[in-house]
């Protein structure tokens, strides 16, 4: 599922220092300001009036004469303000609903005045709206020429700060009130974490504000500073941005460039990305695709009423082409308008391939002919075979019409391999060019029971055969002697597997140690030596005591005569040899079938 990410501090639109710097925090608002109190909005206020639609006010402000007891106590002045002297401020992120909006307009034609006084501040010879846009907006409905104000002279930072505080109320633009917090992080050089506490909400909650900037800035093609410039020229664009519950908000920022845009304008939904892959921390199958489609241009060809089989269709040519594109540097050009024109994955088989230069692959035809074939079998045919079988003939014929023998163009197999050679395989063998594709295929995967270092001189002992073989001093191919790589290869594996074994056996009668534990590992299996006993001790034991004491020369003369053959017959003897020699009184022992000698 699309989550919204719990990292912290991270930075919007890939601008660390707009969002994560932890500069010199703000404790206090700017010198010369008046100090702010968060305390909600009285009644009568933006986006819940004090008032009963269509009665008295039940906490109406009195008109500027009249100033109650309480709030003149408490130092609050209010006056009366021309309505074409004030302006509204462009950070005020509530949203009234339209009856709620009604009610108040009503109320205020009823009253004849605004319900709750509005607060303002001086800002260059005119009055900007602290808090009560909504009371403003019904006074120029209904027609006021004045209303009544209470002024405050603060700065930018606390006025947005009072804007927010006193707002709390109703529901909000999240795209709006990110841009507040990003405005006021900007005039006060706070973090984000600096500003928290300031506006007495947690840091998660503005942060996720700020994705709504980086998204409207992704969205409107601008910088995070231009965003709100950018939403009045755009503001369906904004609305939409502004519309997204902060699932869609987070999979809307994870969804590659071509396609996040198509998305939004189809609903949002989803559900469509969850059936197929997710966004951040998702299935591994979907992020391998995600990833793969992110390099390629395909993704304006999505088609949203079909989700799950058009990404299926777009991921099996991604993973096609990410296999090839190292040795094909063309080859997005000429899948592109197979998947433009929904053709289906075997077309790429027809598509003729020749070796290039610097071991590369290049297609035998103009990419303008190619596109041209299958633009016209569209046009001839409408069923997938037929289609399949124009683009065919259309193929054989045009290499015909340029000199190039059909038949001698790469198949999609040959091409598959020459990809794996060029790609997985040793030099020497893709170097190998006078070698079939096939030959070398079967050289890069052909292995054996041996160390990898000997697999490598077979394989490089086997190339240089059939060099000799096939290509005589001018460097050209001989017409006859086919000689199969397989058989060759597999001689030079028994020489030098042989080789290999002989080396072995040769240092292992250089160690008298080694020497001796394999002779008695070779004797061990004879039965008649492990339950033979001489004087209550084993045999095994004697002859091991009797071997260790043997010259090196003469233990490697017993040891070359047991291991390889007649290991039981001479057992035999010197379990016997051995008894005469502890008991000379005892009897002869009885010699081991020929068949128990096997």
């Amino acid at each position: 599922m699309f989550t919204q990410s719990s990292s912290k501090d991270q930075p919007v639109n890939g601008n660390p220092d707009q969002l994560t710097e932890e500069p010199r925090d703000r404790e206090e608002p700017a010198a010369g300001s008046a100090p702010c109190d968060m305390r909600p909005a009285p009644a009568g206020g933006d986006g819940e009036p004090g008032y009963e639609p269509g009665g008295e006010a039940a906490d109406a402000s009195p008109p500027a004469e009249s100033v109650p007891e309480a709030d003149a106590a408490a130092g609050a002045h209010y006056v009366s303000i021309p309505i074409s002297d004030i302006d509204p401020n462009e950070y005020n992120p509530n949203r009234q609903s339209e009856e709620v909006y009604a009610a108040l307009v009503k109320e205020t034609r009823r009253l004849g005045r605004n319900p709750a006084p509005i607060t303002v501040r001086p800002k260059g010879g005119r009055y900007e709206i602290v808090n009560g846009a909504h009371n403003y907006r019904a006074a120029k409905e209904v027609g006021l020429a004045e209303v009544t104000c209470e002024i405050e002279s603060i700065d930018d930072f606390e006025a947005m700060r009072q804007t927010l505080g006193r707002n709390r109320h109703g529901e909000h633009d999240p795209l709006l009130e990110g841009l507040v917090f990003q405005d006021m992080m900007k005039a006060s050089g706070l973090s984000i974490r600096g500003l928290a506490p300031l506006v007495d909400l947690s840091p998660s909650k503005i942060r996720s504000a700020l994705k709504y900037v980086q998204a409207a800035a992704t969205r409107l093609r601008c910088k995070p500073e231009e965003v709100r410039t950018a939403c009045a020229l755009d503001e369906e664009g904004a609305r939409k941005i502004s519309a997204l519950s902060k699932t869609q908000l987070d999979a809307y920022l994870g969804l590659p460039e071509q396609i996040r845009d198509r998305w939004l304008d189809a609903g949002a939904n989803v559900a469509q990305l969850n059936q197929i892959f997710t966004i951040g921390n998702g299935l591994e199958k979907g992020n391998t695709m995600l990833e793969r489609l992110t390099g390629f241009a395909w993704l304006h060809c999505v088609d949203f009423n079909n989700w799950i089989g058009s990404m299926t269709y777009l991921g099996e040519f991604a993973v096609w082409c990410s296999d090839r594109f190292i040795l094909m540097h063309d080859v997005i050009d000429y899948v592109l308008p197979i998947v433009e024109l929904k053709l289906p994955k075997r077309v790429l088989d027809l598509l003729p391939y020749e070796p290039a230069p610097e071991g590369t692959l290049q297609c035998s035809l103009p990419l303008e002919t190619w596109t041209g074939i299958l633009h016209r079998s569209c046009e001839k045919a409408k069923d997938k075979n037929s289609r399949y079988a124009i683009i065919a003939q259309a193929v054989r014929c045009e290499l015909t019409r340029v000199g190039k023998d059909p038949t001698e163009t790469m198949t999609q197999k040959q091409v598959d391999a020459w990809v794996e050679i060029h790609t997985g395989a040793a030099g020497f063998i893709v170097e190998a060019d006078f070698l079939s594709i096939e030959e070398r295929l079967y050289l890069h995967r052909a292995t054996a029971h041996i160390p990898e270092n000997l697999q490598r001189q077979a394989k490089e002992r086997t190339i240089e055969d059939l060099r000799q073989i096939r290509i005589d001093g001018a460097g050209e191919r001989k017409t006859g002697g086919a000689t199969s790589v397989r058989s060759i290869f597999r001689e030079h594996i028994d020489a030098l597997e042989a080789e290999h074994r002989g080396a072995e056996v040769d240092n292992l009668f250089q160690d008298r140690d080694g020497m001796l534990k394999m002779m008695l590992e070779c004797v061990a299996i004879d039965p008649n030596l492990i339950e033979a006993s001489v004087d209550g001790l084993p045999a095994l034991e004697l002859l091991r005591r009797d071997l260790a004491e043997l010259p090196q020369p003469m233990l490697a003369f017993v040891a070359s005569y047991v291991m390889p053959t007649m290991r039981r017959s001479a057992v035999a003897r010197y379990v016997e040899a051995c008894e005469r020699r502890m008991s000379p009184s005892a009897p002869p022992r009885q010699e081991p079938r020929a068949e128990d000698a096997k």
